[in-house]
C-alpha cells in the first residue's frame, strides 16, 4: 500500500500519512494475504515512480493508492485498488466527510476503506487467470480455483468449490482458510437450498470450524464461523466467546460484527445485534461469505408484560 496523497498544505500531512498507517495496520490483520510494512512502502513517497516499477521492487501483486483533500469543513478521500502488472483499475472508492473530530474521522474511514478493500482483494485473486496448469496439484492453487468457483455464486460451482477446497485440504490437512471456506460453503448449500441439511453435514461443519481455529488462531474469519456455528447448535456462551474473539483478532472485519450479531440475536439480545447487522450491511456488504441486508430488516421484539 502506497501512501496517500496530500492534495493540501502540508499541515495536512500527518492526517493523510496517519490514514495510511491506520489502513495498512488493518489490512495487515486479514490472514488471506501479505501486507508490506510503513517502512516499506513510504521509502516511495514524493517519487514520481510508475505502478508496474513500484510493484516489481517491492513483489507486490496489488497496490493501493489514494488521496486526501481538505477544503474548509470538508475532507474528501479516493482510493483505488489496481493490478500494477497490467494497470487494471480493480476497485475505487471517494469518501467526502464532514471534519469534526480528526482521530474519530481517520478511524471512520479505516474502517470503512478496509471494508471495502478487503473483499475486493479476496475477490481479484479469486479471478486472476491460472498461475499453473490444470495439473499443478498445490493445496494453495487448488484453494484459488475453488475460491474462483464460489465467487461465481451458483449451484454447479459451488460444487465445483467444494471439491476443490477438500482436495486442498487433502493436499495440506493444515491449511486453515480452505477448512473455513469448506464449512461456510457446506452451510451456505443448505440455506440456498442446494444442499440437503444432514447431520452429518452439521457435524463435519463444526469440525471444520474447531479445526480452523487450532490451525491458524489469528484468523478472524475462522473464529466467526466458529461462533456462527456454536450460535447455530444453542452453545451460546460458546458462540459469543467466539464472536468477540473474532472481533478482537480484526476490530475491520465486518464480518466479524455481522456474527457477533447473531449470537446475541439467538440469546434474545435484539438491539445490539440489529446495530451490529446494520454496521455490517452499511459498510460490509460486498462480500457474498455473509448476507447482512435481509438481516437488517430485523425489528426489536416489545419488551414482555408482566
Amino acid at each position: 500500500m502506497l501512501p496517500f496523497a496530500n492534495l493540501t498544505d502540508e499541515a495536512s500531512e500527518y492526517f493523510s500519512d496517519g490514514l495510511t498507517e491506520d489502513l495498512i495496520h488493518a489490512l495487515s490483520l486479514q490472514s488471506f494475504y501479505r501486507v508490506l510494512s510503513r517502512s516499506s512502502t513510504f521509502a516511495f513517497k514524493d517519487r514520481n515512480l510508475s505502478a508496474r516499477l513500484i510493484a516489481r521492487e517491492i513483489d507486490a501483486t496489488y497496490l493501493i493508492q489514494g488521496s486526501v483533500r481538505r477544503s474548509d469543513s470538508k475532507i474528501r478521500v479516493t482510493a483505488e485498488l489496481i493490478r500494477p502488472e497490467s494497470g487494471q483499475q480493480l476497485w475505487t472508492g471517494r469518501y467526502d466527510r464532514d471534519i469534526g473530530d480528526l482521530f474519530a474521522l481517520q478511524d471512520e474511514l479505516t474502517t470503512d476503506l478496509s471494508a471495502a478493500l478487503a473483499p475486493e482483494i479476496y475477490r481479484a485473486e479469486a479471478s486472476r487467470p491460472a498461475r499453473a496448469s490444470t495439473t499443478d496439484l498445490t493445496a494453495w492453487d487448488r484453494f484459488l480455483r475453488g475460491l474462483s468457483h464460489y465467487y461465481r455464486q451458483t449451484e454447479q460451482d459451488f460444487e465445483s468449490s467444494i471439491a476443490l477446497f477438500r482436495e486442498a485440504i487433502a493436499l495440506d490437512p493444515a491449511l486453515s482458510i480452505a477448512r473455513a471456506y469448506l464449512g461456510t460453503i457446506l452451510v451456505q448449500g443448505v440455506q440456498y437450498g442446494w444442499l440437503g441439511s444432514t447431520r452429518e453435514l452439521w457435524v463435519e461443519a463444526m469440525s471444520l470450524a474447531e479445526s480452523s481455529v487450532r490451525l491458524d488462531p489469528r484468523s478472524s474469519f475462522a473464529f466467526s464461523f466458529l461462533a456462527f456455528m456454536n450460535a447455530m447448535d444453542g452453545n451460546h456462551e460458546a458462540a459469543l466467546d467466539a464472536g468477540k474473539k473474532a472481533v478482537e483478532l480484526n476490530p475491520y472485519d465486518m464480518g466479524a460484527r455481522g456474527v457477533l450479531g447473531i449470537c446475541h440475536l439467538v440469546i434474545g439480545e435484539h438491539r445490539q445485534a440489529i446495530e451490529l447487522f446494520s454496521m455490517a450491511a452499511q459498510r460490509g456488504n460486498s462480500d457474498p461469505r455473509y448476507q447482512w441486508a435481509a438481516l437488517k430488516r430485523l425489528q426489536p421484539l416489545p419488551a414482555p408484560t408482566l
